[in-house]
């Protein structure tokens, strides 16, 4: 019987996300796997060496054909190099990766010859992370697979035509009003004020009557790759000024906040709701949990055209279902352009009044995002690499960059001047 290891974060993530790639990426392997004996491997978020080598005992004991990081943290490193040591035929070796690969440079380039003496491959969540982690391993192609990070199509599925009729009537919405809407962290990272703006123009260029949105946790983190840093309570207020300097004042009643939302809610949002729109340009942005599961609800998608976000147009596009909006890298910004934003919202509601099915969008968007097809996706592959093995072949000149980057501005890695670095503009661009 094959034995497969599952290593978890002991406490759950503060990232609604991370929490749910996480249960997720369990089930799909259990259903990839049924046959399988399985041992869930608990640790603290940070390990040290004594935590690292008792976690390697346990393993050790267990003896497993497959370990498998399917969690944001504990770094694999520091266990790999304890693994390394503490077992004499390590197994087969899945990371997930998530989008902090780039911030752990510096652990990443200090455990390469550690990963040279084990058979590791990388599961990237969509095709431009695949592009990314590539440029930073030499020889990247053959040790990195793409495996989205799957979604719950249990709970997130289309809502009934009762149930949408009925949440927009608590809402106040009337019937024939288009509602614009964004969920996932409210946060200078993603996007919102351009958002805000955008949505201002659409208001007073088409539709006035028009509805955005917005439900998820406040986030005053900043953008740390560039030492900018926001204290408690800034980016609600930026948000709050956004919306008194370009939304009409007899409008302003129609952008609405839902705050932070259980499953149970966010499901009957995603419903009542007629597209979901999301710009971020965030550097982790190496999937999106938030159009996924919008996806899976049948919502048709406005999407920045950046990292794991342009993984979704085999979702709709040829439908007109998903719309891409371009980025620009430019040295003191990263972001969509304001007027294609706009069109975005204009061509996505014209296609709209041509009507659509939700069921047949949640269905194409199920056989990609699901966990019984993600758990297809982790069958194949170790399937495919049961009687071979990969060995790591060392990291690329251009992470050395980004470690070296990493050591000499820890605060502010990607900063030059006010703006963005060249070297953040090479990495990324593989984003675009």
């Amino acid at each position: 019987m094959e034995k497969i290891a599952l290593i978890y974060r002991s406490h759950l993530s503060d990232w609604t996300s991370c929490r749910s790639i996480t249960r997720n990426l369990a089930q799909a392997y259990r259903l990839a796997f049924p046959k399988a004996e399985f041992r869930d491997i608990f640790c603290e978020a940070q390990v040290n060496p004594y935590v690292a080598i008792q976690t390697a005992r346990t393993v050790s004991e267990f003896a497993p054909d497959l370990l498998v990081f399917i969690d944001h943290s504990p770094f694999p490193g520091t266990l790999l190099q304890a693994l390394s040591q503490n077992i004499p035929k390590p197994p087969r070796i899945f990371v997930h990766v998530f989008g902090d690969f780039t911030l752990h440079a510096v652990q990443w380039v200090g455990c390469e010859q550690v990963l040279k003496a084990l058979d590791v491959t990388f599961f990237c969540a969509s095709e431009k992370q695949r592009q990314l982690i590539g440029s930073f391993v030499q020889g990247g192609a053959a040790q990195i697979r793409i495996a989205p990070f799957p979604v719950s199509t249990q709970e997130f599925r289309p809502s009934s035509s009762q149930a949408r009729a009925g949440f927009r009537k608590q809402a106040g919405v009337p019937a024939g009003d288009l509602v614009f809407l964004y969920t996932g962290r409210l946060s200078l990272q993603k996007n919102l004020i351009l958002l805000i703006r955008s949505f201002g123009a659409y208001l007073r260029q088409i539709d006035p009557r028009a509805q955005l949105w917005l439900a998820g946790p406040m986030d005053d983190l900043g953008v740390p790759y560039l030492g900018k840093r926001c204290l408690s309570g800034t980016f609600s207020s930026d948000l709050l000024e956004a919306i008194r300097k370009t939304i009409p004042p007899e409008a302003s009643r129609q952008v609405r906040y839902f705050g932070d939302l259980q499953t149970e809610m966010l499901v009957q949002i995603y419903g009542a709701a007629d597209f979901f729109i999301s710009l971020s340009t965030h550097n982790d942005e190496d999937f999106g949990m938030a159009p996924a599961e919008a996806a899976c609800c049948g919502l048709p998608l406005i999407l920045s055209d950046w990292g794991g976000y342009s993984s979704f147009s085999g979702v709709g596009t040829d439908a007109g279902l998903v719309a891409r909006v371009p980025v620009r890298i430019e040295e003191k910004r990263v972001s969509p352009a304001f007027e294609g934003c706009v069109q975005a919202m204009i061509g996505m509601a014209a296609q709209a009044e041509k009507g659509f099915s939700r069921e047949t969008l949640a269905k194409r968007a199920a056989e990609y995002l699901s966990i019984s097809s993600v758990a297809g996706v982790l069958k194949s592959e170790q399937q495919g690499r049961r009687d071979t093995k990969q060995r790591f072949s060392g990291f690329s000149p251009l992470f050395r960059q980004v470690a070296q980057a990493f050591e000499a501005y820890p605060d502010s890695p990607f900063r030059s001047g006010t703006g963005y670095s060249a070297l953040y503009r090479k990495v990324y661009e593989k984003y675009l």
